[in-house]
């Protein structure tokens, strides 16, 4: 059993040293009956229970960040620990939590944690979930968490407490799990629609007279929302075969085809394709556009291009590890990643103001549903903080060399005023 972490929570072992704190929330009686077992009636009751109940090998203690006593438990319990299966590769997912922490998100938090370990870690392909009737909150945390009902049970034993009850069923399967991240895709490429469609600065194409310019050699194109990349990141790009990786609305490209290079596009917004297809009608350059989700596999084969431009927008997808590694796949031997990236800071400051902190690192709506509510109410799609060790890092682990990097600030604003870089831009090449 390894330690895990959330934004708030450490899942640990249980340890006998822990008896007072699990004595204190289970010695309520809103915390145990609901959920199928007595109140506990002493501290050396408690300690039987960590040794003899709170031992499978996936049984966690939870723990708030910063404390060491428990305040919950979660655990996912494997075949011959259940009777919701018989199958290896399915498990289920039991949890209870001390009446003074509930109201706060921390058991959805906890469970979204535990079905990612659950599908990522130990490989199972369904995770089953209960509850009896009455036990609203923990229904809650099943659906938040993206369980499916299964069915309704009646005159169930319950044999701890001598009685018989309605239970409720759910599962969630692994392509269902997986289902729902891709979900993620689709809402933002909804989102950049509307945003387009709104006048989003970073939809909007270059002009007739910004590409003639471009043609004579006066251009310069940004990564990051301010700052142009450097000119001498860029090699002599005639004859250069260049991807824009989610790099659609008709500003960079047209660029790279008036300087010579030979350019296909991927985005997954439909609208930024359009402002994409719109510039190369206009000015007579050839263009190959994929509408893909870099999420996925790319659709490419190994080693196609010379440079990979990707302005900053793996903010929008959880796991930069892959992106990378897709690179670093259809880019060429000696070929150039050029990637503006988001360091985390905006994700601290959701009040239009800036002025002060309200939010928290990292940022996952998929683990924190408050940080969910506050994209639904900023309509921010969907994303995530990544941290420095998940972008350069992850460059350097999928095979680059780190050539040269710069900061950059949010063009206006709060932050901007006081000159707080929130983002960065790194020029690599593949080993």
């Amino acid at each position: 059993m390894r330690q895990m972490e959330t934004e708030r929570l450490v899942f640990r072992p249980w340890q006998e040293g822990d008896t007072p704190d699990l004595y204190a929330c289970a010695c309520d009686p809103s915390v145990g009956p609901i959920a199928g077992w007595p109140p506990h009636k002493s501290p050396e009751e408690s300690l039987e229970v960590i040794r003899h109940v709170f031992n499978g090998p996936e049984c966690y203690a939870l723990c708030l960040k910063g404390k060491t006593g428990p305040v919950g438990c979660i655990e996912l319990k494997l075949r011959g620990h259940t009777d919701m299966t018989d199958k290896e590769d399915e498990c289920e997912l039991g949890y209870w939590l001390g009446k003074p922490f509930w109201g706060k998100g921390l058991m959805t938090e906890a469970a979204l944690e535990m079905i990612r370990h659950g599908f990522e870690d130990l490989n199972m392909t369904r995770i089953w979930c209960g509850c009896y009737e009455g036990n609203e909150r923990s229904r809650r945390v099943q659906e938040k968490a993206g369980f499916r009902y299964q069915w309704t049970s009646r005159d169930l034993d319950v044999p701890l407490m001598h009685e018989k009850r309605t239970g409720y069923v759910s599962s969630l399967t692994r392509d269902q799990w997986e289902a729902d991240m891709a979900r993620c895709s689709d809402l933002n490429a909804g989102a950049i629609d509307r945003w387009v469609e709104e006048g989003w600065e970073w939809g909007r194409p270059i002009s007739h007279e910004e590409y003639i310019k471009a043609l004579e050699g006066d251009w310069q194109m940004v990564l990051t929302p301010v700052k142009p990349v450097p000119r001498t990141w860029f090699p002599d790009l005639s004859g250069k075969r260049v991807l824009g990786l989610a790099s659609g609305g008709g500003q960079q490209m047209p660029l790279f085809a008036a300087a010579g290079a030979s350019c296909t596009v991927l985005d997954y917004s439909e609208k930024q394709l359009e402002s994409e297809r719109d510039v190369a009608e206009r000015e007579g350059y050839a263009i190959e556009m994929v509408r893909a989700d870099m999420t996925k596999t790319l659709p490419f084969e190994d080693a196609s291009f010379d440079i990979i431009f990707h302005p900053v927008s793996n903010c929008y997808i959880r796991d930069v590890d892959h992106v990378w590694k897709e690179c670093a796949r259809v880019l060429k031997t000696g070929g150039l990643l050029m990637a503006g990236l988001d360091n985390g800071i905006n994700f601290l400051f959701w009040d239009q103001d800036e002025s002060r902190i309200t939010g928290r690192l990292p940022f996952d709506p998929l683990k924190n549903p408050d940080q969910m509510e506050a994209l639904k109410r900023e309509d921010g799609g969907m994303q995530f903080s990544h941290s420095i060790e998940e972008q350069i890092g992850g460059q350097l682990r999928a095979g680059f060399e780190l050539l040269d990097l710069y900061s950059d600030t949010n063009g206006s604003g709060f932050l901007q005023e006081r000159g707080v870089p929130c983002f960065f831009a790194t020029l690599s090449r593949k080993k």
